[in-house]
């Protein structure tokens, strides 16, 4: 095996290993978010001054907003399992930035003002982030949620125009 046969082996070998460490980059922080929120693992799966963002819940930026804002959601949201699926990663030239897109299937159980009663809701969105690879491990520079529907499961469905965010 020639010289640049051998380096472009090793270059598909990093470039499918990467992939696979931003997929699972994805799923260690909706882990983390599912059965009790695990603020350490959420937190690690961040740039110190990494950004999380989604449409009408918050925008924040660094460990310690990322923290302070889980750690009041665990108190009003006792359980939620996420969903990523159907992952389309974009790595960029230098190998160290990538744009990864998953869609996002959330099923939770809410506080329901005024009431006793959990309300159980499901959430229809998207994630479209940006990461960066830092000392060989991928992070998050950003992570942006686009929710686009949600609903409680016993009213049924709410319908919202998809368009693409």
């Amino acid at each position: 095996m020639s010289d640049n046969s051998l380096r472009a082996l090793e270059a598909r070998l990093e470039r499918l290993e990467d992939l696979r460490a931003i997929e699972q980059l994805t799923y260690r922080y909706t882990a983390a978010c599912d059965f009790g929120y695990d603020l350490d693992g959420i937190t690690a799966c961040f740039m110190p001054e990494g950004r999380w963002a989604s449409n009408g819940f918050a925008e924040l930026v660094g460990h310690d907003a990322i923290r302070d804002y889980f750690r009041r959601l665990s108190r009003h949201t006792s359980q939620a399992l996420h969903y990523a699926t159907s992952p389309r990663i974009e790595i960029d030239e230098t190998g160290l930035r990538a744009r990864a897109r998953f869609y996002l299937f959330c099923t939770a159980t809410v506080d329901k003002r005024g009431s006793d009663v959990p309300d159980p809701v499901v959430i229809l969105g998207s994630y479209d982030d940006i990461c960066v690879k830092v000392d060989g491990e991928w992070l998050f520079e950003e992570l942006r949620v686009l929710a686009r529907s949600s609903s409680n499961w016993t009213e049924g469905w709410v319908t919202q125009p998809w368009r693409e965010g």
